[in-house]
Formats: C-alpha cells, structure tokens, sequence
C-alpha cells in the first residue's frame, strides 16, 4: 500500500470518529400496530406531534406493523396517533426523558 493511500484511509478513520463523537444524542419512540383480529397491520399511518409545538412528523407502519421516530434526548412528551382505513384512529402519549426508547403497543379497533 502506498504511503498516499494510508494517509488517505487514516483521514477517513479519523474524520469518521470524529463525526461520530459530535453526533447529537436521540431517544427512540418506536411501536408495533395490531389488527383487531391480533395480525400486524403494515402501511398505517403514525403521527408523532411534540407537545407544546413544533414539527410533526409522519411515518407508515413497515411490513412487521412496526414504526420508529428518532427524537432529541432531552425531557419531552409527545403524542402518537395511528389511523388506518376502517379503523378507529388511536393515540398514545409518551414521555421521553433522555437516550432512551420507549416502545409503544397499538391495538386496533374497528369502525362502528
């Protein structure tokens, strides 16, 4: 290996570690969504909005029924709701206090 490469490659290393040492401290919010019959329910929208203001954000359920929304790692609530067609809308309000996840379970029910 040529001495241009190995500056190259320990550049790289470095600049990485570096990058990782600055990156901001999250909490996870994450979840699992049920059919009423108990099955996973993919593509149902979920909807993490921060109480006291600021940007919501949106995600779908993935194939397993399963979301995750990566927050800052400081002392907030936040409300999660999951709405699906045919479905009752439901929602769950959660309190993240620093790097942590916190899992929600969201059991659906059908419309009347």
């Amino acid at each position: 290996m040529t001495t241009a490469k190995t500056v190259v490659g320990v550049s790289a290393l470095l600049l990485g570690l570096a990058a990782a040492a600055f990156a901001e401290p999250y909490a996870l919010v994450a979840g699992s969504v049920f059919r009423p019959s108990g099955h996973t329910l993919p593509g149902a929208k979920v909807t993490l909005s921060p109480e006291g203001g600021g940007k919501r954000r949106e995600a779908r359920t993935d194939a397993r029924g399963e979301f995750a929304f990566r927050v800052p790692a400081k002392a907030a609530r936040y409300t999660v709701k999951v709405t699906a067609a045919g479905l009752k809308p439901a929602s769950q309000t959660v309190q993240v206090q620093s790097e942590e996840r916190v899992d929600l379970l969201f059991l659906m029910e059908a419309e009347k």
